[in-house]
């Protein structure tokens, strides 16, 4: 962009110059001619600032995507697939990234398409526990005790 303005200023330049050797009857003629050329340049001037903007909120919403995709990764990486019942999965809460957070489990399916849905006890029976996903209705069976996530599972580092 910097060089296209910089040949439209040389360019202008150029053709005041020659206005100034043009003999006066056809001086009419050629500040016409550079009058149009002058018109074109700012019409490129415009286009070209339009085309800085857009390339500019381009790159402030691939930034914002790129640091929307780091937090998932981060957050990713907090938890791993879990069988606590032959055929159920969840994500627990890997046990070094517990912090101040009690043991949850989130729907796995869920956690594919980029969402956190925490699992919420259903119905409770004295051997098991239903425990179900609000947004994607998926239901998840559990065999611990008190129906409470175990606290998160051994090994799971």
């Amino acid at each position: 962009m910097l060089e296209t303005l910089t040949a439209l200023s040389s360019a202008i330049t150029s053709f005041k110059a020659v206005v100034d050797v043009v003999p006066r009857p056809q001086r009419k003629k050629v500040q016409e001619a550079i009058q149009e050329h002058v018109l074109e340049a700012r019409e490129l001037i415009v286009k070209a600032r339009e085309e800085a903007q857009t390339a500019k909120e381009a790159i402030a919403a691939l930034r914002r995507e790129k640091e929307a995709l780091d937090a998932w990764q981060d957050l990713k990486k907090r938890y791993v697939l879990n069988e606590p019942h032959p055929g159920k999965f969840v994500m627990a809460l890997r046990s070094i990234e517990a912090r101040d957070e009690p043991p949850h489990w989130l729907c796995a399916a869920c956690f594919g398409e980029r969402r956190v849905s925490i699992l919420q006890v259903g119905n409770q029976w004295p051997d098991r526990t239903l425990w179900s996903c609000g947004p994607c209705g998926i239901a998840k069976s559990s065999t611990s005790s008190l129906g409470l996530p175990p606290t998160l599972a051994p090994g799971l580092v």
